[in-house]
């Protein structure tokens, strides 16, 4: 989620400009952070505002959950391959019962 919210802030006319981008990640990982309970709606809400005030056009907030949600996809997605696959470097990294889990979806 981080990821994506500094690249659309990077986008906007006062993020582009910035000559620390790392207060931007500041700001989205103390608010991801701060208020892990909330769902994809609120951040996404928060983000609408940080482009606005970042010089950025308003959009509705569901524009970025439904981009946030096709990421995350492809990273479970791509997850899932690579635990399917058995890749050995995974195999390492994996929580025990999580094949398990994965199968299950």
């Amino acid at each position: 989620m981080a990821s994506y919210f500094i690249e659309v802030l990077l986008n906007t006319p006062t993020g582009s400009t910035l000559e620390d981008p790392s207060v931007l990640c500041d700001d989205v990982t103390d608010l991801i952070n701060s208020q892990p309970e909330n769902n994809v709606i609120y951040y996404c809400s928060w983000l609408n505002e940080a482009v606005v005030n970042y010089g950025g056009l308003a959009q509705n907030p569901n524009v970025y959950k439904q981009e946030y949600l096709r990421r995350l996809r492809i990273c479970i997605q791509n997850s899932y391959k690579n635990i399917s696959n058995n890749t050995p470097e995974i195999e390492k990294m994996l929580i025990p019962g999580i094949k398990e889990y994965f199968y299950s979806l």
